[in-house]
């Protein structure tokens, strides 16, 4: 995976392609993110940051959720650098019948590329897999502090009205519990 960093984010947005990963600042530190997708839009970007937080405490529906209402909050957004977040745009994110708009969000179980064979979740309309996902378990695996780790999806377990998706240890698709914690990696639209 090739590395860009970004003293000048301008010059690296151009340039980044998909499965490229550049750094931005985050907090004290620095946070890397990888390019999921390219459109005329913009680049998708995952943020691979070191948090970990519960969904919310009782339900799994995204707009209502927690976990939304933090990622789009000034209290995440202070961390980040102006140069940063000024690439940032706000989306329309479709989940299950009903679009939000947020700057912020996580990716559902089509974007990361899993078939739904069982119809476990519920299904979002006019989502597309990411090109970065080929359907393999191995692109979904993340680390966090050199460990595997699980990390939350938006997508709502249809059987369970508190269970929530999640991206396992080994890149497998599964759900839990929206109170439990686990690692967010905010997805955002840049340009």
């Amino acid at each position: 995976m090739n590395k860009m960093y970004s003293e000048n984010l301008s010059f690296v947005i151009d340039r980044v392609c998909v499965g490229q990963t550049f750094t931005i600042r985050y907090g004290d530190g620095l946070c890397e993110a990888l390019v999921l997708d390219e459109s005329k839009e913009g680049k998708i970007v995952l943020l691979l940051l070191q948090i970990k937080r519960k969904f919310d405490e009782y339900k799994n529906i995204w707009k209502q959720s927690g976990i939304r209402k933090w990622l789009n909050s000034n209290e995440f957004l202070k961390e980040f650098d102006e140069s940063f977040l000024k690439h940032v745009k706000e989306t329309e994110i479709h989940t299950e019948d009903y679009v939000t708009k947020d700057k912020f969000w996580l990716l559902s179980h089509e974007e990361v590329g899993f078939k739904d064979t069982y119809k476990w979740f519920v299904p979002n309309k006019n989502t597309k897999r990411f090109d970065y996902f080929d359907g393999s378990d191995e692109k979904r695996r993340r680390l966090i502090n050199d460990e595997s780790c699980f990390w939350w999806l938006r997508s709502a377990r249809s059987s369970y009205s508190s269970y929530v998706g999640y991206v396992g240890d080994v890149g497998s698709v599964g759900s839990s519990d929206a109170g439990y914690y686990n690692a967010v990696l905010p997805v955002c639209l840049i340009n």
